[in-house]
């Protein structure tokens, strides 16, 4: 179970690169440093929307517990939702 992902300095360029992000259900922090992906306005938004998971990104924290449980909430209520349907 991967949880901490350090890709720093891998000459990552595009967004398309970090869709398998989605794979790594258990990942915690990642870590893209000195790679040209960064410079991305939205990248962080990117990462998240790909891995909602993710708390930590080239260690600043974008996560807080509240967030995390707000993300379940909804989750869960569009699961009722389509189950409904």
């Amino acid at each position: 179970m991967l949880r901490y992902l350090d890709l720093r300095g891998n000459k990552i360029y595009a967004l398309d690169s970090i869709d398998t992000l989605a794979k790594l259900k258990k990942l915690y922090s990642l870590n893209l440093e000195n790679n040209p992906i960064t410079v991305h306005l939205h990248l962080n938004k990117t990462i998240l929307d790909i891995a909602p998971q993710i708390e930590v990104i080239n260690s600043v924290r974008v996560r807080d517990l509240g967030n995390k449980i707000k993300l379940k909430i909804e989750s869960l209520k569009e699961e009722l939702t389509r189950a409904g349907d």
